[in-house]
């Protein structure tokens, strides 16, 4: 199950980030994912609960991502035809791949700040 879980994310967002080659970024992104969950359960086990579990990948971000990419400004440019000389401007699917990065990083950000800001303020939890 976590195999099957993590294996198809990169198939559920790679046509999300409008790639010239679409397999090649799926088998990029397949790789990071596997080489990300290899990482994670090799530390796991002698830092995190220190038994033989394996850390997969999590579908709870995929929703905010797909809304986040179907709005109009993140939508995919479409191909207009070159007799007008009007010809598509490509955006490289990394450049997307960063804006929901540091989209996801701000909402994580937001979340997490009211637990972590009293203790930086004072050194002590607030009371």
């Amino acid at each position: 199950m976590t195999l099957g879980g993590t294996m198809s994310l990169p198939f559920i967002l790679a046509s999300l980030f409008c790639p010239e080659n679409e397999s090649q970024v799926r088998a990029q992104l397949l790789s990071i994912t596997m080489f990300m969950c290899g990482l994670a359960t090799i530390l796991q086990c002698p830092l995190g609960v220190r038994l033989p579990i394996i850390q997969g990948g999590s579908h709870t971000f995929v929703a905010p991502i797909v809304a986040m990419l179907t709005l109009e400004q993140f939508r995919c440019p479409t191909e207009v035809d070159g007799f007008h000389g009007n010809a598509s401007v490509h955006i490289p699917w990394e450049r997307r791949m960063r804006e929901v990065w540091i989209f996801s990083s701000f909402i994580t950000l937001k979340l997490i700040s009211p637990l972590i800001f009293p203790f930086l303020a004072t050194g002590v939890p607030a009371r």
